[in-house]
């Protein structure tokens, strides 16, 4: 009986484990970092407008941007120079990256949270809500 017991409550916390890396991994990005081009990202843009089902277009770059901080610190005008025209919700730039998460299935976006200056302080990989 006890061995049923440890064995029931062996299987349930694998099971629980298993279902909390299931749920990380969902919110991950699909993809691992490849080096900006911003002749690519500008293209990405462009597919990102024509299909419904685009795969992960400009999320690769996005991971390579935020691993490198190379967005952090840049005004306005420049990260517009470089990523071309964000949507802008207040504070925060947005630029779709395709379905980059949740296995590739969920449409993700990188999101730079601008200061009062004008200034990249933070840039992040999200899924879309």
């Amino acid at each position: 009986m006890r061995f049923i017991a440890k064995t029931t409550i062996y299987l349930l916390g694998l099971c629980l484990a298993g279902g909390a890396w299931l749920v990380w991994s969902y919110h991950q990005p699909s993809v691992d970092a490849t080096a900006f081009e911003r002749a690519s990202w500008l293209d990405g843009a462009a597919t990102l407008e024509k299909l419904t089902d685009p795969g992960c277009v400009r999320g690769a770059m996005a991971i390579d941007l935020i691993d490198s901080r190379r967005l952090i610190g840049m005004k306005s005008q420049a990260l517009a120079d470089l990523l071309g025209p964000p949507m802008v919700n207040g504070a925060e730039w947005i630029y779709p990256l395709g379905q980059c998460s949740g296995f590739g299935w969920e449409h993700s976006r990188l999101v730079i949270q601008m200061d009062g200056e004008h200034r990249a302080i933070l840039a992040q990989f999200q899924r879309e809500p």
